[in-house]
């Protein structure tokens, strides 16, 4: 899995967040859910793409794992969480268990989260998005 981490203020907060909106998704993120994750706020960013041949419970148990050592979640009141999977390996409901389970632990203020479906044969990936007030 990788993984990578980035501070963003609010203009880049809200170019990232925008990449989150996919018109086709099966649980679509909205502009408005953006707009209120981001407006007056500063964030961090994750984003881990499976490059590995791992399924995709084992894919989301890892990026929840790594999210749990660093309490970084928890440190914000806002988190948007976008899912995308490829047609070939699609998210399935005891993969929805693993983001069940990292949020169960949580309580951020809100937590916004959306799925879609990406070509056949390109990685899953997520993207998390977590801000609080300047």
């Amino acid at each position: 899995m990788k993984l990578t981490e980035r501070k963003a203020t609010e203009q880049q907060l809200s170019e990232i967040a925008d990449m989150m909106i996919h018109p086709i998704g099966f649980v679509n993120l909205d502009f408005n859910d953006v707009r209120l994750a981001i407006k007056d706020r500063k964030g961090v960013i994750y984003q881990a793409v499976n490059d590995t041949d791992e399924d995709n419970q084992t894919f989301l148990k890892a990026f929840f794992s790594e999210m749990q050592k660093t309490d970084i979640v928890s440190k914000y009141d806002r988190v948007l969480l976008q899912l995308g999977f490829p047609e070939d390996k699609p998210l399935m409901m005891d993969d929805m268990h693993s983001v069940n389970q990292f949020f169960q632990d949580l309580a951020p203020t809100e937590i916004r989260w959306g799925i879609y479906s990406k070509p056949a044969g390109e990685p899953a990936s997520v993207d998390l998005l977590c801000t609080k007030p300047l």
